[in-house]
């Protein structure tokens, strides 16, 4: 007779806890592959960034050679009011210069890149001081982060934050310091500084603090009354629940364009210490003739 030899019965509960190792190593993997993906995609987003600013401070320079030194107003005044001179972003009053369109450049609160409003936006933008000089158009003066806003799902809270925006056709600000709106301050009457009168390092513009729709009523930030900086590039998901407003030790940063014609990416921390003052004025922000 022969003899049958008699397979030894596998574990089950080891075969379980195999399986459940399988299942954390390929949760840890997925983990850190995401992270990879989300540190690539905010270099990418980054890079785009510093090459749209690049060009509006190449833009800025042309107005300025063009208009003896002076640099383009930072677009101040009440979007739809037609009040304030023209600006760097869009002309804010028509005169006759875009016929068969309103008076003053329309809000765009509550609509989309799809609406008679914003098309408007976008011819008022085409006469700009400086994005007349773009050859891209809007696309040079939207953070590739921020349009993600746009195309968010209906009813996220980041979508809402978009449509409750009155100027679309800019991610970006102009400071304030350059038309004299901070520091002493001086009523320039719609004038502005020289590039002279400004250190190179000096930021001219940055990307605005979107987690506050009032921030952009125009395309300028008022420094004393702090509209608000960017941390977009923080690499995080829900990175504008927290204002720019919060303490210091917050993540992320921006990119900031200089008068000198750089641009590089600051992160928080560096923006809380000079808005704060811990480096005392004149410093990147608070800086120009208003501040001497």
């Amino acid at each position: 007779m022969r003899n049958h030899r008699t397979l030894p019965v596998r574990n089950e509960a080891f075969a379980l806890l195999e399986l459940l190792l399988v299942v954390v190593v390929i949760g840890m993997l997925l983990a850190v592959w995401g992270a990879s993906l989300n540190r690539v995609r905010e270099k990418t987003y980054i890079t785009l960034d510093l090459a749209n600013f690049r060009q509006i401070l190449k833009a800025s320079a042309i107005y300025s050679s063009d208009n003896s030194d002076y640099m383009a107003h930072p677009t101040w005044g009440w979007i739809s009011s037609g009040v304030g001179p023209d600006g760097w972003a869009y002309i804010t009053s028509n005169q006759g210069r875009l016929p068969g369109l309103p008076t003053a450049i329309p809000s765009c609160e509550g609509r989309d890149v799809n609406s008679a409003q914003f098309t408007n936006q976008l011819a008022f933008f085409s006469k700009g001081q400086v994005t007349q000089y773009l050859d891209d158009g809007v696309k040079t003066t939207w953070c590739p982060k921020d349009v993600a806003y746009r195309e968010a799902s209906h009813g996220s809270r980041a979508r809402q934050l978009w449509l409750a925006r009155s100027v679309k056709v800019t991610s970006y600000a102009w400071n304030g310091t350059v038309g004299g709106y901070a520091g002493k301050p001086l009523d320039l009457n719609g004038k502005t500084y020289r590039v002279s009168q400004f250190q190179p390092s000096d930021w001219l513009m940055w990307e605005m603090d979107e987690s506050d729709p009032f921030n952009f009523n125009d395309a300028a930030d008022h420094p004393e009354v702090d509209e608000g900086f960017s941390r977009r590039h923080s690499g995080q998901r829900d990175w504008w629940v927290t204002t720019s407003n919060g303490p210091r030790n917050l993540s992320g940063g921006a990119i900031v364009g200089a008068f000198g014609g750089t641009a590089h990416y600051v992160r928080w921390p560096r923006v809380w210490d000079l808005r704060n003052r811990r480096v005392a004025a004149p410093n990147e922000i608070f800086n120009g003739p208003e501040y001497r």
